[in-house]
């Protein structure tokens, strides 16, 4: 079994097997990782990162905590013994001092950034594998559609006088888990324009076309009188479904 040549499917299987990973939201390509990895062990082995190593190496915490990812992999019907990886068991030949693992499985985009650890562990009769992942579904994809989810359309406020900075206030104060946010003001008087208010940016209101690429907005406006700004904002090409009175 020992100093195969990695990358390939085994007709004999390794011994033991071992497939560390996040695990984070954990979805099929999760699942056909893990078949695929026990398809070629009669034992395997899976790891489950630590918050704290995830956070060290991705900038960031995942999603769902250590404790209920390593329960997930570990009912994981090809999973045979799953164990916690920290930073004492991080690095590979680390690793398989403690396991004595004679294949180490990953997903197919390190292929070219393991050579010395592949190398390393060739010497102690271990394999490094790489399986192919499933292009569908990955956590990267999942992620990015609930950030998606989660953003929040602009609200530009029309008119920075009196009325415009009590909405101003009035929607700093307002509850959490709105799907929008105030993004600045629109004013025509000169003297406001590059000034903030509030916190807040006042644009000039043909400003709005470079604004346009930052994302989806809608436009409240803040002022009494609402037919003047209405006929401006159509003649910079606003649609009506993009315009709120607040009055």
């Amino acid at each position: 079994m020992r100093g195969r040549k990695a990358n390939t499917v085994q007709s004999e299987k390794y011994k033991k097997g071992y497939v560390p990973g996040v695990y984070d939201l954990f979805h099929i390509g999760h699942l056909n990782l893990i078949r695929r990895a026990k398809e070629q062990s009669e034992y395997l082995l899976a790891g489950v990162l630590t918050d704290q190593l995830v956070a060290h190496f991705k900038g960031k915490s995942p999603y769902i905590p250590f404790e209920e990812r390593i329960a997930i992999v570990a009912a994981i019907k090809e999973v045979d013994e799953v164990v916690k990886v920290d930073f004492s068991n991080t690095v590979k030949m680390d690793a398989w001092k403690l396991y004595h693992y004679d294949a180490y499985f990953s997903g197919d985009d390190h292929g070219h950034e393991w050579e010395e650890e592949k190398k390393a562990l060739q010497q102690v009769g271990s394999d490094i594998v790489f399986l192919p992942y499933t292009q569908s579904t990955s956590s990267t994809m999942i992620k990015k559609k609930m950030q998606e989810g989660q953003k929040k359309q602009r609200l530009y406020l029309f008119g920075a006088g009196k009325i415009g900075q009590r909405m101003g206030k009035e929607l700093e104060t307002a509850p959490r888990g709105r799907n929008w946010e105030a993004a600045g003001f629109l004013d025509n008087s000169p003297e406001k324009h590059l000034t903030r208010i509030l916190g807040l940016p006042v644009y000039k209101p043909e400003e709005l076309k470079t604004l346009e690429g930052q994302g989806d907005f809608s436009i409240l406006i803040t002022m009494k009188e609402t037919h003047e700004p209405r006929k401006q904002l159509r003649q910079l090409g606003i649609g009506e479904d993009k315009i709120i009175d607040a009055l």
